[in-house]
């Protein structure tokens, strides 16, 4: 029963009839037309709008301040009872001008109008058009809410607005996310504005919010947005037209970010860039240019909006169903060795603890006892530092099965779940830029899904061989949907063309190509050539052996007994890092911290 924040005003309850019927049953008059006198815009953006709880308040308030002709097609998803009709859009539609009725299946967006998704139901796009389902048989926690701002998102992509409104618990957080992610916008209520401020509370938790505003203030903002973003970006520069101005941002951002972009779609970047300057209501790339000189809080969320990844538990089940089908009986089939997994671009780490979980209950069926090693990379420090802790909100968890949630996970608080000790032993969690860092070996799965598709086409390449560089004999490379191995077909074989998995094809082991995988001139290129060396002459067998070492070799260490390094060998800086201060060649004190756990156990291990 949801606690309200403050007392409030006697909405109408909703009419107690049958019970609502399948959509394509419905049937119901088409919206009007709009006045004669007003010609049809061209659609320009499309608002989703979501809430629960003290939702109607919202809705109206929001309406009542909204101008009838913009160009945006609105689309509510409020919570509604699925066991009566709701009154919804009867009670909106005396608040605007616009035509405002329940969404029909097959319905095209049109611009100025307003569609109200019917009870018992869930309404998703394509390619503009409404699609109305019915709602998966799932956990009591479940809602329509993320599932249409994630669609909404991928249908929409940088013309998306969400607007996250009054509510209970944490719906709408994750839908926030995608619809950022593919470079649209958010707004979110101010908390202290709304009826319930659960839901608005975690959106604004995400750190994602471009506006915080009452619902009355919120359509002088969204139309400012909507013409100097949504409406201009179809005047987007080409990449090589805005190419100075660009690499001035970047070197901006490298600076202040400590990452670079430059292995980044110039496109994409551009985007994300001119949303920026939407947001600031800036039409030149060279004004906002200077605002970021002047602003280095602008320079940071620039860099956040990059970096945005959206992830969660079995995203997309199709392709964990043939990994478990598929995939995972191959590797652990007569097998006592640990099965190592890398998940590079991890983000807050629902993916790879996905996969630890199919690892684990595959392992006990088998009755092996078969050690898991899962290494979750990514440069956003903090969303590892989530991914460590391991606390994920009730609308994450909301797609997991019962027996999954009560084996993995236990009640953190009255909005979170907390994945269990033995799950969260399974994946280290590690910071790694993996265009500029080294990459691990010996792995049986790469997971690297949906981070190719932001990267140039020769960056692109370059990951493909590396990752088949880090495989073992006969293992798998998974791909998102989108992304594809290009000239590659030497390196890999499909096992599910759909899913873009991949098994790895015996070849001569590739040298790490072009490590760093990094577009663009690297720094030591800039430098002036130092002058040449005398080498010594030394036996050719000395020579090849030391190579190999430096190139191929896992990460080692030689210690003494006082935990003192005394020789590094391979890509050590993965793992090992020199503090401030006066240089120490203490293994514990050069360990990055989230590593320096295991470290010690080796450690010990070895010195016994």
């Amino acid at each position: 029963m949801p606690v309200k924040k403050a007392a409030s005003v006697v909405k109408p309850g909703p009419v107690k009839t049958e019970r609502a019927k399948p959509a394509a049953s419905r049937r119901k008059p088409a919206l009007p037309p709009p006045p004669e006198d007003i010609a049809a815009q061209p659609l320009q953006a499309v608002v989703g709008m979501v809430a629960s709880a003290g939702g109607l308040e919202a809705f109206k308030q929001f309406f009542q301040a909204m101008p009838a002709h913009s160009g945006i097609a609105f689309v509510l998803i409020p919570h509604l009872d699925p066991k009566h009709e709701s009154l919804m859009a009867q009670l909106l539609g005396k608040q605007t001008a616009m035509p405002v009725a329940e969404a029909e299946d097959g319905q095209r967006l049109e611009a100025d109008h307003v569609y109200v998704i019917p009870p018992n139901h869930y309404l998703t796009l394509h390619k503009g058009v409404i699609q109305l389902s019915a709602p998966p048989d799932r956990g009591a926690g479940q809602t329509a809410i993320d599932p249409f701002l994630r669609s909404l998102a991928a249908d929409q992509q940088e013309r998306a607005i969400c607007i996250i409104l009054s509510g209970t618990g944490s719906h709408g957080s994750l839908g926030l996310k995608a619809v950022k992610a593919e470079g649209g916008m958010a707004m979110v209520q101010e908390p202290s504005s709304a009826e319930y401020d659960r839901m608005p509370l975690s959106a604004v938790d995400t750190g994602l919010a471009d506006y915080v505003l009452p619902p009355g203030r919120m359509p002088e903002e969204l139309l400012k947005y909507v013409r100097h973003f949504v409406a201009g970006s179809a005047a987007l520069p080409e990449p090589a037209a805005a190419q100075n101005d660009l690499t001035q941002v970047l070197a901006l951002l490298r600076a202040r970010t400590k990452f670079d972009f430059r292995a980044y779609r110039k496109r994409m970047l551009l985007r994300r860039v001119l949303r920026r300057m939407g947001l600031n209501h800036l039409e030149r790339l060279a004004d906002y240019l200077a605002l970021l000189r002047e602003r280095p809080d602008e320079l940071s969320q620039l860099g956040k909006d990059l970096l945005i990844s959206v992830t969660s538990f079995f995203r997309d089940p199709e392709m964990f169903q043939v990994l478990e089908t598929q995939v995972l009986p191959e590797l652990i089939e007569s097998r006592d060795t640990p099965v190592r997994v890398w998940v590079p671009g991890c983000a807050t780490g629902e993916e790879a603890y996905s996969i630890a979980m199919l690892l684990i209950e595959r392992i006990a069926a088998t009755g092996k006892a078969c050690p898991i090693q899962i290494f979750a990379t990514d440069v956003d420090e903090g969303a590892l530092e989530v991914g460590r802790r391991g606390i994920y909100p009730d609308a994450l968890v909301a797609d997991l099965s019962r027996q999954q949630l009560e084996r993995f996970f236990t009640r953190a608080d009255a909005h979170h779940w907390q994945v269990s000790k033995q799950l969260r032993e399974t994946v280290l969690f590690a910071p790694q830029n993996i265009l500029a860092d080294a990459p691990f070996s010996k792995l049986d799965l790469v997971s690297c899904r949906n981070l190719l598709i932001y990267l140039e086409p020769e960056v692109q390449q370059k990951l493909l061989q590396l990752f088949h560089f880090a495989l073992n004999e006969g293992g798998y490379l998974i791909l998102g949907p989108s992304e594809s191995i290009g000239r590659h077909v030497e390196l890999y074989r499909p096992v599910s063309k759909k899913w873009r998995i991949f098994h790895r094809v015996h070849t001569e082991r590739l040298a790490r190509a072009g490590f760093p995988v990094q577009a663009g001139t690297r720094m030591s290129e800039l430098q002036p050539a130092p002058p040449p060396v005398p080498v010594p002459h030394k036996n050719l067998n000395e020579l090849t052996r030391k190579v190999l070492l430096e190139e191929f070799a896992p990460a080692a260490v030689v210690i003494n007994r006082r935990y003192e390094v005394l020789h590094y060998s391979g890509p050590t800086q993965l793992y090992l890092q020199q503090p401030g201060g006066p240089p120490s060649h203490d293994l514990l004190t050069l360990a990055l911290a989230a590593l320096r756990p295991r470290i010690r156990a080796a450690a010990i291990k070895a010195i016994k």
